[in-house]
């Protein structure tokens, strides 16, 4: 079961999509392959800053040289069963639980922060005013980034959040050894 952890973690925390992925093969690297789609989710997930560092075939063979870098170094971490450690085990385990909370607070607070809706009327009332990278594309394009530019709100969020998170404490049964911090039941049960 640990082990799956880690493949679950190149699948899809690494940008490895080359899972499930049919699309056309551009390289194999001992046998394992990277597609385009794989490379361009790659690109796709550069800030976009730095895409345009990569626009000609020459700069795009760059990136695929780092790509196939990146998985000849992940391939030899396995053969030397790296990934079998127990500190690289409890840091996966660690990165996956981030990756679990991030998700499910973009579901639950930013992405009930700002509907498509009010992003549509925030891409149509600012087209002009929109960072240059945002210039001239469709609004599904950038939605979500326009999404992650109106949530900027920090005082919203954290409100939110906290009552979020105070309603699912309501919800649960919890129960605390406060004994094991030094503190007694008293001191406790004052908060």
């Amino acid at each position: 079961m640990k082990g799956s952890y880690f493949i679950i973690l190149l699948c899809l925390g690494f940008g490895a999509t080359g899972c499930v992925d049919k699309s056309p093969t551009l390289a194999t690297v001992r046998g394992e392959t990277i597609t385009i789609k794989e490379f361009e989710e790659q690109l796709n997930n550069l800030p976009s800053a730095y895409r345009p560092m990569f626009s000609t075939p020459e700069q795009k063979e760059e990136l695929l040289d780092r790509m196939i870098t990146e998985k000849l170094m992940i391939q030899e971490a396995i053969k030397t069963g790296i990934h079998r450690q127990k500190q690289i085990q409890e840091r996966l385990k660690w990165v996956r639980n981030q990756m679990l909370m991030e998700e499910l607070i973009r579901i639950k607070i930013y992405d009930k922060m700002v509907s498509d809706k009010e992003a549509e009327e925030f891409y149509h009332a600012h087209q002009t005013q929109l960072p240059q990278a945002f210039q001239g594309k469709a609004f599904s394009e950038i939605k979500h980034q326009l999404k992650q530019i109106m949530r900027k709100d920090d005082t919203r969020v954290r409100g939110m959040f906290n009552q979020w998170v105070e309603e699912l404490k309501k919800e649960a049964k919890i129960n605390k050894n406060l004994a094991l911090l030094g503190k007694s039941e008293k001191e406790g049960k004052k908060k």
